[in-house]
């Protein structure tokens, strides 16, 4: 990118590093700069932002602004470019030329056509002369006629004073491939930003600088940053108690403020910072939600925690070995709705397991028809059946193991 900042003249060195396949090589090329007009151009209505609308983060937003004093310039439109020396090595010149519009008024008959005897000085088309250097040109008028008038043709002599051609303010200010026409910052103009910090509307205003003037004004917005509620784990898994309630703590933690817990299921207790209290004899399950209020610049957040507890453990009470049976006992466990026992004469329980399931009411069972003189390898655990959001659900306590022989 280069911008013209005064008149006179510069040699521009262009440099090509040494690769594997060619050898290092250099050029000079000359531009001649002549002074630009002396009236400032407004730059009112003349800025876009590259965006509208942002995101909190804590931080002061200052969206990249877009000045431009032309939508687009085109070549051979806007200016021309021609090129001096620049084939065989050494100093080679590029010459840039603004181009001037002049409007030749004519009356006529019919179609009217211009042709000018010196397109490098200047062009015509449509009436629109376009002047390129300074110089003398004549311009042929035609007027093809019609019905009722014959054809006519007059040649005018244009005298074309100073253009200031070279480079015009437009070409300078090229930044990229895609952006034409775009001003430099603190060249140019300058930019300040107020209320944009906070979610809400904030002002941008561009003011002209050195050849520009004028003020432009521009908004945007700085939506809710979005509030996240980052746990250590999404379900938790508690052993209830006989003779004591038992505790929990869910972790858990928002970017912005403070959680708020809310079970679903009034047995399972949450506190203000997460602890969960489950009352002695209770098996079940319950969802935590954890929520965060929306505050001024974050959104609201919420997540759910579940909190499974599974009964407490069944221990026998009473193992008595007989004729070819064994008779089991067991103390009523009221976070159970009913038992499972297991037997074998393989202490991994690996295979040939015999399985029995009875009632919560149920405190004792007969194992019958073993083989003398073996040892029996026996466990027993309750189970919890019931139904939580419309589906079905088991859970278990851990087995209670004992060995006997017959």
């Amino acid at each position: 990118m280069m911008k013209a900042v005064g008149e006179g003249e510069v040699t521009i060195t262009v440099n090509a590093a040494e690769t594997v396949n060619y050898k290092s090589a250099s050029t000079d090329v000359k531009l001649n700069v002549k002074e630009r007009s002396k009236e400032k151009t407004d730059l009112s209505g003349k800025a876009v932002l590259y965006t509208s609308v942002t995101t909190y983060d804590g931080t002061a937003k200052e969206p990249k602004v877009k000045v431009m004093v032309k939508d687009t310039l085109k070549e051979n439109v806007d200016y021309i470019v021609s090129y001096e020396n620049n084939i065989n090595a050494g100093e080679g010149t590029i010459i840039i030329q603004g181009i001037v519009y002049s409007k030749i008024n004519t009356k006529g008959y019919g179609k009217i056509t211009y042709e000018s005897d010196n397109n490098d000085i200047a062009s015509i088309s449509q009436g629109y002369l376009n002047t390129y250097a300074e110089g003398e040109v004549n311009v042929k008028v035609t007027a093809e006629g019609d019905n009722n008038h014959n054809p006519a043709s007059t040649t005018l002599t244009v005298k074309i004073s100073d253009t200031g051609a070279a480079i015009c303010p437009e070409v300078t200010i090229i930044t990229d491939e895609t952006d034409s026409n775009i001003l430099m910052q603190d060249i140019d103009y300058t930019v300040e930003y107020s209320n944009n910090v906070n979610v809400g509307t904030a002002t941008v205003t561009i003011t002209g600088k050195g050849d520009y003037r004028g003020t432009i004004t521009h908004t945007f917005s700085i939506k809710k940053a979005a509030n996240k509620i980052t746990a250590n784990k999404r379900t938790y898994t508690v052993v209830g108690n006989l003779s004591k309630s038992v505790t929990a703590k869910i972790s858990a933690k928002a970017a912005y403020g403070k959680l708020k817990y809310v079970s679903d299921n009034s047995k399972v207790v949450v506190s203000s910072s997460g602890k969960v209290t489950i009352p002695k004899g209770f098996s079940g399950m319950s969802t935590v939600t954890l929520t965060s209020k929306s505050t001024k610049n974050y959104s609201s957040a919420s997540c759910k925690i579940s909190v499974v507890i599974n009964p407490a453990a069944t221990k026998f009470s009473s193992v008595k070995a007989g004729n070819k049976k064994i008779t089991l006992k067991w103390k009523k466990n009221r976070s159970a709705r009913g038992y499972e026992i297991q037997y074998l004469t393989d202490a991994a329980f690996r295979s040939d397991v015999v399985k029995k399931s009875v009632n919560k009411n149920t405190t004792s069972l007969t194992l019958k028809k073993l083989t003398s003189g073996s040892k029996y390898y026996i466990r027993i655990r309750a189970v919890n059946k019931f139904k939580y959001k419309g589906k079905s659900r088991t859970i278990y306590s851990t087995w209670t193991n004992v060995t006997k022989s017959c």
